[in-house]
């Protein structure tokens, strides 16, 4: 390799430096964010049947692949870094643990999801309104189960929950306010394999401006269709056994 090829021992401690100060950033938690969504215990899951708390309630999930579930004790670098930051947040989800079985998949994984979740400019209310109803209309149970304590956090009430678990989501609108209501409408024609006109742009610009707008894209476009394929990939499910 010649003195031109690659980074300098220099540059490269200082993009190291811009990296981590971009996860903290990315990682940030609000003090709204419930503390225990998903936790686990820290170390040696090496089962592919887990018993977790969501939401309050103790749940079992299993997944295929026979994959470990990753903690900070197996894992090095900026994936070890990371995970006991979300360690120490009870924010180290299933599916981050299976995730860190690809370390160079996992960081961006998690600074998309964290990003999303805590930086974007779409209201928090209509991101879990979204969330909740790709993941019914998905059928993807853990990133349901994920996002009943976000949703309630957000100020999702029981009824529009109730509406959105039951498909009632789009004739029950009268629960639903005009930008929530948008959101579900744009979520099922994305979701059908329809593009967006210059019309629902607007419409959407409009309700959440063009940051917000651009948020609610990348927003359906993760959890209506990355994350549920990865839950699927790995036929993340909950079980009675």
């Amino acid at each position: 390799m010649g003195r031109g090829d690659g980074v300098s021992p220099r540059r490269s401690n200082s993009r190291r430096t811009r990296d981590r100060a971009t996860d903290d950033d990315a990682l940030r938690i609000r003090s709204s964010s419930p503390r225990n969504l998903n936790a686990l215990p820290m170390w040696g899951l090496q089962s592919a049947v887990v018993q977790i708390t969501m939401n309050g309630a103790s749940m079992r999930w299993k997944w295929s692949g026979g994959f470990a579930l990753r903690t900070s004790a197996d894992t090095k670098g900026d994936v070890q870094r990371v995970l006991r930051k979300l360690e120490a947040t009870d924010q180290a989800q299933t599916i981050l643990r299976l995730v860190a079985n690809s370390p160079h998949v996992f960081r961006p994984f998690v600074l998309l999801s964290n990003s999303l979740t805590y930086l974007a400019k779409l209201p928090a209310k209509d991101r879990e309104v979204v969330v909740l109803y790709l993941a019914h209309r998905e059928g993807a149970p853990y990133e349901w189960e994920a996002h009943l304590g976000p949703a309630r956090s957000a100020g999702l009430t029981e009824p529009q929950i109730d509406a959105l678990r039951e498909g009632r989501a789009r004739s029950d609108v009268g629960l639903f306010d005009d930008a929530q209501v948008l959101a579900i409408d744009l979520c099922d024609h994305l979701a059908s394999g329809g593009h967006l006109t210059d019309d629902h742009w607007h419409a959407a610009r409009t309700a959440w401006s063009d940051e917000g707008a651009t948020d609610f894209m990348f927003t359906v476009a993760w959890w209506g269709g990355f994350v549920p394929i990865v839950a699927r990939s790995l036929d993340l499910q909950p079980t009675q056994d």
